[in-house]
């Protein structure tokens, strides 16, 4: 038998090995956020452990209480009352109750796509909520990919990826709103790339309900001058408040700033957890009260604005670099984000459907080169991430885990958008 025979058959057997463990994961994780979404159809209070009685609210209920508050002819100017949070959540848990306040700090452009959701019962509510918002993720995502290398068919597995992993299924679990996050910026980063800045503007402004992201995911528009979509962005962004003003009343929107502010720095309110954020803030908050992660976060983060307009303004009169360049403003986006937990990770899933350019790790070069490894960090990341997570803890694996792996993947978009440059 010839040596390349041997090697040909080495690599069908690697080749056989990595199929079977992606189609393993791909069913267990199919399987897990099966069971999220099953158990609430056939328990309205799936959210009370029965055994120790317990309740083990997630995130989609600070959406839900958002709807039933603002739909409320009483409560709707008292959506970021405190007090009436806690009575919300009190007849929510009912018997059961709480001192603590899991404190609502949705932005008001938020409440016109909120204001429909309590139509439902909150249990149908939320499994429509998680399918409609991961079809919307990945649908919006495959259409950016069409900005990037791989076939129509790497970008269906791509997707699946995305969804094997662990973020995607903490994301579903907490009922989340980063898969519509991924769609919309999806959407205008693509309409920025076609050069539809009109739409790209529109889709900027609808995702501002986290708006930690939206300083630096603007830069690109302003340092290329593209004056229609930042005019489409401001009057969407107008309106939507307008309508919000209607809905929960004009105060609530003035002083949203400084409710904001105090609700990610306040120790009284649970559910910030600035601690197990996989941002530099997780890392400042094992050593920082919450007001001070904040604080040097947001700083750090409106500082970076500098060096990354100069930076797009350099390199951006290269279509080639424009991948790269949209990666580093992603990657340094969620690096920096004064708020960011481990679903948020799905963001940097757009840094890769743009500069992967193919979806096997047996074809990477030999050569240990930073385009390498960053291919290497997102082809295995989707299995890492849920071995972090066992092995590490949830307290841990953010700090551990994620934030080393963000912080790499900051660095190495850089470097590659150099290194494309120069082959430019």
């Amino acid at each position: 038998m010839t040596d390349t025979a041997i090697f040909s058959r080495s690599d069908r057997i690697k080749s056989l090995a990595l199929r079977v463990i992606a189609f393993v994961l791909l069913s267990f994780s199919c399987l897990m956020i099966a069971h999220k979404l099953i158990v609430p159809l056939s328990d309205a209070r799936w959210f009370i452990d029965k055994k120790t009685n317990e309740y083990h609210v997630i995130d989609f209920f600070q959406y839900y209480q958002a709807s039933e508050l603002a739909r409320s002819k009483l409560d709707s100017c008292n959506v970021y009352n405190p007090d009436r949070q806690r009575t919300w959540f009190n007849d929510l848990v009912a018997p059961l109750s709480s001192n603590e306040v899991f404190y609502n700090q949705q932005p008001p452009n938020f409440f016109p796509f909120l204001y429909p959701i309590s139509l439902l019962p909150a249990n149908f509510s939320y499994v429509i909520w998680c399918i409609l918002q991961t079809s919307f993720g990945l649908t919006s995502l495959f259409a950016l990919g069409s900005c990037g290398s791989l076939s129509k068919k790497d970008r269906v597995l791509f997707l699946l990826g995305v969804l094997a992993s662990f973020p995607a299924y903490s994301l579903i679990w907490h009922g989340n709103t980063t898969f519509w996050l991924v769609g919309w910026l999806s959407a205008y980063v693509l309409c920025f790339l076609k050069k539809r800045d009109i739409l790209g503007g529109v889709f900027m402004s609808f995702a501002t309900f986290k708006p930690q992201y939206m300083f630096l995911m603007l830069l690109p528009a302003l340092a290329g001058k593209r004056i229609k979509l930042l005019a489409a962005f401001a009057i969407t962004e107008l309106i939507l408040l307008g309508i919000a003003s209607v809905i929960i009343g004009a105060d609530n929107v003035i002083s949203y700033p400084s409710i904001v502010k105090k609700a990610e720095s306040y120790a009284g309110f649970i559910g910030v957890n600035p601690q197990v954020m996989i941002s530099l803030r997780g890392v400042f908050a094992q050593f920082l009260s919450i007001h001070d992660s904040l604080t040097y976060t947001s700083s750090l983060m409106f500082l970076s604005l500098i060096p990354m307009f100069f930076v797009w303004t350099k390199y951006q009169t290269e279509e080639k670099n424009l991948q790269f360049l949209w990666a580093l403003t992603i990657c340094t986006a969620v690096l920096l984000s004064p708020h960011c937990h481990v679903f948020d990770f799905l963001l940097l899933s757009m840094a890769a459907i743009l500069t992967l350019k193919q979806l096997s790790i047996l074809k990477l070069s030999s050569e240990l080169t930073p385009y390498r490894i960053w291919c290497a960090i997102f082809l295995l990341f989707p299995l890492a991430s849920w071995i972090a997570n066992y092995a590490l803890g949830h307290k841990l694996a953010p700090i551990a885990f994620f934030f080393p792996v963000i912080l790499a993947l900051s660095i190495l978009s850089f470097i590659n958008l150099r290194s494309e440059n120069a082959k430019a």
